[in-house]
């Protein structure tokens, strides 16, 4: 039940206040930017459409034109120093070109910069083999894997990658996924490509490994297995494909014992939620990466399975928990048009494009950090959602339809606000396809650096570039108040007016005067039309601030909201007020309303 305590008003009842106990601790991730180029006055992206010019004056340019999909690995230490892209290199960026025939790759020393591109260009100082590194197997032409390499009998470049005996990559390649299979010291990465051969065509993705994460193309001799390289003949899914793992226990049908695993989950394009086969063909022995070729593992062609069922099945819509998501109108309105649409799974015009997923055991063993971009946005924006595993029994953490969204609106974490974002560009809606020259931010990838800081890649103007953020995930708090100004209470309909927000003058982005209240979080955008345009239970009367105080003086945070016609403070989407980077703990509530003396509580609350 909730808890509802009257509030008492200092000095004069201007208006009456009351608070719902109802909050809900959250996470949310803060998001700092870092600048790729230290020598000009704004951020910068870490690799652009220069570097590639930098690099090859001929091809840099049309190479350049198109650059997106980071995914990002710390270089295991146990590849030695010979075999890495230089000496010095800690972290490996792979991306691509939307439309590109090769994987391509940066290296840095620091997380932070600078970014080296390996193996491109004709500069021979930018290719493998150079400073003693390892030369006695064929390299790509360029970057890591390319569509060039392969020839057929006459010697002739086929532009394709051998998968199965029948089946091949062709076109272009892109969107790498990269993971690190510690056991038998092994890189492996999921890309995308139009599939050629027999079956059905369209964009799946492939999967490929590499002994040292410089080379994943086979050797013409194709002894992949003794090399450790090449394409595998599997194809798990769909494009785009994202890969993360829980913890859990699955029953084997063997003996119905209960097993631990980690289970292997993939968000591919437009949100479709994959999920692996938790054991081997034993039906005892979990599937994981380092037993990935066997019998029934993450690479067994769907031909080995005497079931016929595919080693990736698709989590049913109903089950997979972005169904039903409700897109932030925060970003869905401008140009006085209203784009609020749900977010569908599996829908081309409005549903999830890009995923990055985090779930760290260190950071919460109970929450799955989901992070992606979409179609129909405007503009097209890094969001959140917040999956909860927490009370879930060990059989229920490995079943999606168990997740629990911590917040049923997603969030907004990064939009373009820098020039090399496109902020500058008009706003338009997000659409499918390779796009450059737009203001979007697409792309994202996630990683937790060898100090255990955590960094957010993404590509913006599109796919122009590729940008760097460092994020912290810090607590939310969302506090439902709700309180009645005297002077716009209308006693017959039992709401107040709302005349101030149709008048000219009405800031749609909050009251100048205040920025000087202290710990103020501001709104991150202006109310949007679709709350102006509201019924008059959910139209804005006017701007506060609600405070939470640890004591009688001392302010924690204060939080600009909307007051709504029913007394409901909420921000400029509608959805609860929330407070970031605030614990649960029992706090003073004031208000303060720019003409009305502020009101506190009678004592303190317990938010937890």
């Amino acid at each position: 039940m909730l808890n509802q305590k009257l509030i008492k008003t200092l000095y004069c009842a201007l208006f009456l206040l009351n608070l719902i106990n109802a909050p809900l601790l959250g996470q949310w991730m803060k998001v700092a930017r870092i600048d790729g180029n230290a020598f000009t006055t704004e951020i910068d992206p870490i690799i652009n459409r220069n570097s590639f010019v930098a690099l090859d004056a001929t091809n840099g340019s049309s190479d350049g034109n198109n650059i997106n999909g980071p995914s990002v690995i710390a270089v295991p230490k146990w590849i030695p120093d010979a075999h890495k892209a230089h000496p010095t290199a800690k972290y490996y960026m792979y991306f691509a070109h939307h439309g590109g025939q090769f994987i391509r790759m940066a290296w840095a020393a620091d997380i932070e910069g600078t970014w080296t591109m390996f193996n491109y260009g004709a500069n021979s100082g930018n290719a493998w083999g150079e400073s003693g590194n390892y030369t006695g197997l064929e390299t790509p032409e360029r970057g890591v894997l390319d569509l060039a390499v392969e020839k057929d009998a006459n010697g002739n470049k086929t532009y394709r990658i051998q998968a199965g005996s029948n089946f091949y990559a062709y076109h272009h390649i892109a969107s790498p996924d990269v993971q690190i299979d510690e056991v038998n010291q092994r890189i492996i990465m999921f890309y995308h490509a139009p599939k050629g051969g027999a079956g059905t065509g369209g964009q799946q993705t492939f999967v490929a490994v590499s002994k040292y994460g410089l080379n994943f193309n086979a050797p013409q001799n194709q002894q992949e297995i003794a090399w450790g390289q090449g394409t595998r003949a599997v194809m798990p899914g769909h494009f785009y494909f994202k890969t993360f793992a829980v913890k859990g226990k699955a029953v084997s049908p063997v003996d119905n014992s209960l097993i631990d695993v980690r289970q292997w989950f993939a968000f591919s394009n437009r949100g479709v939620l994959y999920k692996a086969r938790p054991f081997l063909e034993d039906q005892k022995t979990p599937a994981t990466l380092a037993n990935a070729d066997s019998i029934g593992g993450l690479f067994t062609p769907i031909a080995t399975h005497p079931s016929g069922i595919a080693w990736w099945r698709v989590v049913p819509t109903a089950d997979n928990p972005l169904t039903g998501t409700v897109a932030s109108p925060i970003i869905r309105d401008y140009q006085n048009n209203i784009h609020q649409l749900n977010r569908i799974v599996d829908n081309a015009s409005n549903g999830p494009r890009h995923f990055a997923v985090l779930h760290d055991e260190a950071l919460d063993s109970n929450k799955i950090f989901v992070i992606y971009t979409g179609r129909g946005d405007a503009p097209e924006s890094v969001m959140l959602m917040t999956l909860d595993l927490t009370g879930l029994t060990d059989e229920e953490r490995l079943d999606p339809k168990k997740w629990k969204k911590q917040q049923a609106t997603e969030r907004l974490i990064l939009s373009p606000e820098e020039i090399w974002e496109g902020s500058n560009l008009n706003l338009t809606v997000s659409m499918n396809g390779g796009a450059s020259g737009v203001r979007a931010l697409r792309d994202p990838a996630v990683l937790k650096d060898v100090n255990g800081k955590y960094y957010l890649f993404y590509s913006g103007r599109g796919e122009e570039g590729i940008g760097l953020a460092r994020f912290d995930i810090v607590p939310t708090l969302e506090v439902q108040v709700k309180l009645f100004l005297q002077g716009a209470w209308d006693e017959n309909t039992g709401m107040m007016r709302s005349e101030l927000i149709a008048l000219p003058s009405f800031p749609k982005e909050g009251y100048d005067n205040y920025l000087n209240v202290s710990k103020l979080q501001r709104q991150q955008a202006p109310i949007t039309n679709r709350m102006i345009n509201a019924e008059a239970a959910s139209k804005p009367v006017d701007w506060v601030v609600v405070e939470l105080r640890s004591d009688l003086t001392t302010i924690i945070a204060s939080r600009e909201g909307i007051l709504l016609g029913d007394g409901s403070v909420v921000e400029v989407d509608g959805t609860p007020l929330t407070f970031i980077n605030v614990p649960a703990d029992e706090y003073y509530v004031s208000v303060r309303h720019r003409n009305h003396l502020a009101v506190m509580s009678e004592g303190k609350i317990n938010l937890k």
